[in-house]
């Protein structure tokens, strides 16, 4: 290569980084004007909606409740088949459950079927204690 290739390779290389330069102080603006930007949305946002607040603070307090330990081995023991808890719940649902199961039998034989009130309430009262004890502590009744 001669003399002169060196100094033109050199001039390029001048204008390369010249442009480089320029592109880095652009960036630089954009990102003290994004900078900018993001703190005025988010002290818009600190002055919001009451709403979100208020749902903050509940997560908050809920979370806190969820985290003492008592509630959180009694979730978990709830949640798993053969537990003590698990078991209880069953059975609390499964009473409910036959109750609520025998006066609907009990409305359907009365007002759809049309029988008597004594028939019903004795057909009911018998299908209530297979029901009720069965939810209750059977599972294949369930």
């Amino acid at each position: 290569m001669t003399y002169t290739s060196h100094i033109m390779a050199f001039f390029e290389l001048i204008c390369i980084a010249s442009k480089i330069k320029k592109l880095k102080e652009n960036l630089a603006e954009e990102k003290t004007d994004a900078i900018k930007i993001s703190k005025k949305q988010k002290t818009r946002k600190r002055f919001g909606h009451v709403g979100v607040k208020i749902q903050v603070a509940v997560r908050k307090v809920i979370k806190k409740i969820l985290n003492c330990c008592c509630l959180e081995k009694f979730c978990y023991r709830v949640r798993h088949d053969g537990s003590c808890e698990n078991y209880m719940l069953k059975s609390i649902f499964g009473f409910i459950s036959g109750f609520i199961l025998t006066y609907i039998f009990f409305t359907f034989f009365v007002f759809q079927l049309n029988f008597k009130f004594t028939t019903a309430t004795i057909m009911c009262s018998i299908l209530g204690c297979i029901l009720t004890i069965g939810l209750a502590f059977s599972s294949t009744v369930r």
